[in-house]
């Protein structure tokens, strides 16, 4: 086997399938892929590259942009862990690629067949997107919308921040105590 797995250089075409990879994951798929044995699967999986080549002459790529490497974030938030906004925003971006790829393929219904049921494996992932887009922006940071209380709570705290401020500007000014600070700020 290791002889035809040479004579085949397979190294090398598994290296080239994986300079076409758009993600960690996908590469390690790529490296770890072996000549197959059965021939129906071998056929489908011609099959599935014809029309791959043709969806790629026709169509162009899979809309691949935001996808991003995730395991990490589904490890932990399955665990119940608290993800951080910018562990969310990759999870938000990775479910909106999602969604175009789904979208991609329900566009060209009955196109491409033998690739389309890797889609319809996607499970639906807009409103998780849209949940993340709603409560975190780009930046990172949580915004006032992100719920009642935490509006509310940040009015709350800018109002105490500004009598804080004037307090300390009237002590700082006043003639009372004039005599013992030395500067106006």
């Amino acid at each position: 086997w290791e002889a035809a797995l040479s004579a085949l250089e397979w190294g090398k075409i598994t290296a080239r399938l994986c300079g076409h990879s758009s993600s960690g994951p996908g590469r390690a798929l790529c490296a770890a892929l072996m000549p197959g044995t059965d021939l129906e699967a071998i056929r489908a999986s011609l099959e599935e590259n014809r029309d791959g080549r043709r969806m790629l002459l026709q169509d162009g790529p899979l809309p691949l942009e935001g996808v991003k490497e995730i395991a990490e974030e589904v490890e932990k938030a399955s665990k119940g862990a608290s993800l951080s906004p910018q562990e969310l925003l990759l999870v938000g971006q990775t479910a909106r690629a999602g969604e175009r790829i789904r979208k991609f393929f329900e566009d060209r219904r009955g196109n491409y067949p033998r690739l389309s049921h890797h889609a319809r494996e996607i499970p639906p992932l807009r409103d998780i997107a849209e949940e993340i887009e709603f409560r975190i922006d780009p930046a990172g940071n949580v915004p006032d919308r992100a719920s009642d209380a935490l509006g509310s709570l940040r009015r709350q705290l800018a109002g105490a921040r500004a009598r804080l401020q004037e307090t300390a500007e009237r002590i700082v000014t006043s003639p009372r105590y004039a005599r013992h600070v030395q500067e106006t700020y």
